[in-house]
């Protein structure tokens, strides 16, 4: 079952880019990438693919640890560039993830996330 893992983390990684642009009413980035900055529009996506929901981490999957340094001064941009420190990802992101949880978990270890979705307006900060 470890073999999936690769996939899985590719999943995780995918998901991150493939929102659907047919409807959207949101901007494009300088980079071709759609920005979704209004509340609305990610309603509609959402109510359109519930699969484009973003979801907090430790709402699907509470015994992953987390160590989100943006959220703290202990990071490159030496300030915190997050007001809380919680990771959310597309819900097929989260479920890949639940399930190399549970496989790690039988082997008696377990993931330690960084990082997760974060708002194009703190990637353009980073950059």
């Amino acid at each position: 079952m470890l073999v999936r893992m690769p996939l899985c983390l590719l999943i995780f990684l995918l998901s991150f880019i493939a929102f659907d642009t047919k409807a959207q009413k949101s901007a494009i980035s300088n980079y071709g990438i759609s920005v979704i900055s209004d509340l609305n529009d990610y309603k509609e996506l959402v109510a359109r693919d519930s699969s484009k929901a973003i979801v907090e981490l430790k709402a699907v999957i509470p015994n992953i640890k987390l160590d989100i340094r943006y959220a703290t001064a202990d990071n490159f941009m030496k300030k915190p560039m997050y007001k809380t420190s919680a990771a959310f990802l597309s819900l097929p992101a989260v479920l890949a993830l639940k399930e190399v949880q549970q496989e790690l978990k039988k082997w008696g270890y377990g993931l330690k996330i960084y990082d997760g979705y974060r708002p194009y307006s703190i990637t353009v900060a980073f950059y």
